[in-house]
């Protein structure tokens, strides 16, 4: 649903996150590694777990490394 949005009607978000970058930075999807997680002792690392845990089987395709910076920033 959000896809159909422009960014201008994300008014309240806006007041959170008034700087540009941190407005784009908010909005970008996240990435999770479904195919990793597969007890939930996972959940509980405190660390990023290395690129290709984010490997999808289901779609046969790993992550760019922009997602690997852009995940380690959040």
């Amino acid at each position: 649903m959000v896809k159909n949005l422009n960014k201008d009607q994300f008014k309240n978000l806006k007041e959170f996150f008034p700087v540009e970058s941190e407005f784009n930075f908010v909005m970008r999807k996240v990435i999770f590694p479904y195919d990793y997680v597969d007890s939930i002792t996972k959940l509980a690392e405190t660390s990023l777990p290395p690129k290709d845990a984010f490997y999808s089987g289901l779609k046969g395709e790993g992550i760019t490394d922009e997602d690997v910076k852009h995940e380690k920033k959040g």
